[in-house]
C-alpha cells in the first residue's frame, strides 16, 4: 500500500489580553480575565500529530513563546518546526493536539481535533483547514501567589450560608483555579508562608481570602476566645447535694454527681422528683388536667474514682417530709447516682447517635 507523507503547519485562534492588578485577584472576575492572565504566563507550545498504526505515526514539536500574549502564542505555533508523519493506511484518523504551557510545564490552553485525508483522483490530500486548531482555556488555571502552600474554596448560597467547600491543588506557589468558578459567589482561601522568617527560623503562615466575584481581598474578623463546658444532668460538688429533678409523666433523666473532697468530709444528699402528670377529664366539657407530684429517692450508689465497685447506701427515711443519705468521705473523688422506686423516674428513649458533620478543614 502506498504511503502518504504529510507536512502540517498549525494555526491557532487568539483572544485579546486585559490588564492585571496584583493586589486583588482581578484575573478571577471573569473567564476572559482569566484567559488574559493565562496568556501572560505562556512560555512554550507543544504540538503533536499521530495516526492509528505505529509506523512513523507520531511526531511532535516544541516552540518557545517569545512574547507572553495571545499573539505571541500564535507566533510560537507558526514558528514550530513542520511536522511530518507517515501513514500506512491513509483512511485512518489523524489526531492533532496543541498545548500552551507556563515555564513550569503547567497547561494553560489546549486544543484537539481529528481530521481525515480527502480522496482525490490524484491521491489523498489534507483538508483545506487542517492546520487550524481552536485553543480553549485549561479547566484549572495556575495562578501565582507567592508563598502559597495550600488553598480552599467555599461556595455560598443566596443567603450567604456555606453550600460547599473543598481544597484546591497547589504546586510551585501556584493555585490551580477552576475556570468555572470565575465571577461566582465563592470565597477563595490561600494559606501563605510569609517572606520574613521567625526567630526559630521558620516563616509564619497566614490564611488570606479573596472574593471571587470581584477579586477583592476580604478582611477578617479576629477573635480571642475562652471556653467553658457544661454537662447535662451532672452536678459537680465538694459538699452535700440537694437536687430536684423535673419530669413529665414520670419521664426524665437521672443525675450523676461528681463529689471531690480535699480532706475527710461529711456530706448529706437529698434528691426528689417533681413530676407533672398530664391527664384528661370530662367534667364541664373535658380538657387537660395538670397535676403535680413529688417522689423521694430511695438511696444512692457510690463509686470511688479508680474503683470498679458501686456501693448502695439506702436513704435514712423514705417517707415525707424528708429522705436523705449522710456519709463520711475520705479525701478523693467519688461518683454518686440516686436510686428510685420503680416507676418514679423513667428514662426517656435515647435517639440514635449521629456523628457530627464537619466541613473539610485545612491548615491553620
Amino acid at each position: 500500500m502506498k504511503k502518504i507523507r504529510l507536512f502540517l503547519g498549525i494555526a491557532v485562534l487568539t483572544v485579546a489580553s486585559l490588564s492585571l492588578v496584583a493586589q486583588n485577584l482581578t484575573m478571577v472576575t471573569s473567564e476572559d480575565a482569566l484567559r488574559s492572565y493565562a496568556f501572560e504566563q505562556a512560555a512554550h507550545v507543544a504540538i503533536s500529530v499521530s495516526s492509528a498504526l505505529p509506523l512513523g505515526n507520531y511526531a511532535y514539536s516544541y516552540s518557545a513563546v517569545q512574547t507572553a500574549s495571545a499573539a505571541g502564542v500564535q507566533q510560537a505555533v507558526r514558528n514550530a518546526n513542520i511536522i511530518a508523519i507517515s501513514m500506512a493506511v491513509p483512511t485512518d484518523t489523524i489526531f492533532i493536539w496543541i498545548g500552551v504551557y507556563d515555564k513550569d510545564g503547567d497547561l494553560l490552553f489546549g486544543g484537539y481535533r481529528n481530521i481525515r485525508l480527502l480522496p482525490t483522483p490524484f491521491g489523498f490530500v489534507l483538508p483545506p483547514d487542517y492546520g487550524t486548531v481552536e485553543l480553549t482555556l485549561a479547566d484549572n488555571v495556575p495562578i501565582k501567589i507567592s508563598g502559597a502552600s495550600s488553598a480552599m474554596y467555599s461556595a455560598r448560597d443566596q443567603n450567604g450560608n456555606l453550600a460547599s467547600q473543598n481544597s484546591l491543588r497547589v504546586s510551585n506557589e501556584k493555585v490551580f483555579f477552576p475556570k468555572q468558578f470565575a465571577a461566582k459567589e465563592i470565597l477563595l482561601a490561600v494559606y501563605v508562608s510569609e517572606s520574613s522568617p521567625t526567630e526559630k527560623g521558620g516563616a509564619p503562615m497566614t490564611w488570606y481570602y479573596w472574593n471571587v466575584v470581584d477579586g477583592s481581598r476580604r478582611t477578617t474578623v479576629d477573635l480571642a476566645m475562652n471556653f467553658d463546658v457544661k454537662y447535662p444532668d451532672l452536678v459537680i460538688a465538694n459538699k452535700g447535694v440537694v437536687e430536684v429533678i423535673k419530669t413529665t409523666n414520670h419521664v426524665g433523666n437521672n443525675l450523676l454527681v461528681e463529689l471531690t473532697c480535699e480532706k475527710t468530709t461529711e456530706a448529706s444528699f437529698f434528691f426528689a422528683v417533681e413530676d407533672t402528670v398530664i391527664g384528661q377529664f370530662e367534667q364541664f366539657g373535658g380538657g387537660t388536667l395538670w397535676n403535680g407530684e413529688y417522689h423521694l429517692f430511695t438511696g444512692i450508689l457510690v463509686r470511688e474514682s479508680g474503683s470498679s465497685e458501686w456501693k448502695l447506701f439506702p436513704a435514712m427515711e423514705n417517707t415525707a417530709p424528708a429522705s436523705w443519705v449522710e456519709l463520711e468521705f475520705d479525701a478523693g473523688t467519688y461518683y454518686i447516682i440516686p436510686t428510685w422506686s420503680e416507676g418514679h423516674l423513667v428514662s426517656p428513649p435515647k435517639p440514635p447517635y449521629v456523628p457530627p458533620s464537619y466541613p473539610d478543614g485545612g491548615k491553620g
